[in-house]
């Protein structure tokens, strides 16, 4: 059975859209998905927050990516994202267990 290997590139700017060409060009992906928000915009005129605090646009961006099925994601605020996935997982997980 084939499985494809998806991945998903948060911010598709300069690098994202590079990191997505040389996986393309290197097949080390069947299927791409890109998505890009402008966090600065969008949070600030959801939340009203300075622009050192929006880093909630990339996270809420980034799960939404996982919970598609993104196994791979390019973003700047590593740390922050990588706790918003693992905290996502232990709620999906505990939910099918409790």
């Amino acid at each position: 059975m084939f499985k494809t290997r998806k991945v998903v590139i948060v911010g598709a700017g300069h690098v994202g859209s590079h990191v997505a060409l040389a996986l393309i060009q290197s097949g080390e992906a069947d299927d791409i998905v890109l998505i890009d928000i402008l966090k600065e915009k969008a949070i600030g005129q959801a939340l009203d927050l300075p622009t050192d605090q929006r880093v909630e646009g990339t996270m809420v961006t980034t799960v939404m990516g996982v919970l598609k099925g993104a196994a791979f994601v390019r973003v700047h605020d590593v740390k922050e994202n990588l706790r918003a996935i693992r905290m996502t997982q232990a709620i999906l997980r505990d939910g099918r267990n409790g």
